[in-house]
């Protein structure tokens, strides 16, 4: 679920100067769309309305876990109470926690490792092989990352 002043990053088809990764702040929320600020990207500074369905919420210790040179800086140690906040908030409020307090920092490549492999199975399998003859290099990729992207987040965007 998106809410005003969530970071979010665009998983989208790469179209109207939207592209892959791009992220931005939500101004405001509308039925399916969100309106984003955009941060970076060819639209970058602008205010443009986008299908909810095409963001995904970046944790805000994520922007910071960005910044950091050593993980150790983070803190290796559970810093809360695990039972408590389990007991009061079920595991959403445990994974909120972890990300308030940085504990998550290492997701991030944990995340680009699971997209490298699916997108690897993707590109070896035989329909992709099929439909990717027919494009050029550049289109056959464009699809690829979509498809990696999309597969991910309609896999597991639902987990509840």
């Amino acid at each position: 679920m998106l809410h005003e002043g969530s970071k979010v990053s665009y998983t989208g088809v790469d179209m109207a100067g939207h592209a892959l990764g791009d992220q931005g702040r939500v101004m405001a929320v509308s039925d399916s769309v969100a309106h984003v600020a955009w941060d970076t990207g060819h639209l970058a500074g602008q205010v443009v309305p986008v299908y909810d369905y095409d963001l995904v919420p970046l944790s805000a210790r994520h922007a910071v876990s960005d910044a950091l040179e050593d993980s150790l800086e983070v803190g290796g140690l559970v810093s809360f109470s695990v039972r408590r906040t389990y007991d009061t908030g079920g595991p959403t409020a445990v994974l909120n926690e972890m990300a308030e307090s940085g504990h998550l920092a290492s997701f991030s490549s944990i995340a680009e490792q699971a997209l490298g492999q699916v997108a690897h199975a993707i590109r070896h399998d035989a329909s992709f092989r099929a439909v990717s003859a027919d494009l050029d290099e550049e289109e056959a990729e464009n699809v690829l990352r979509l498809a990696s992207a999309c597969l991910i987040r309609d896999a597991f965007g639902d987990v509840d």
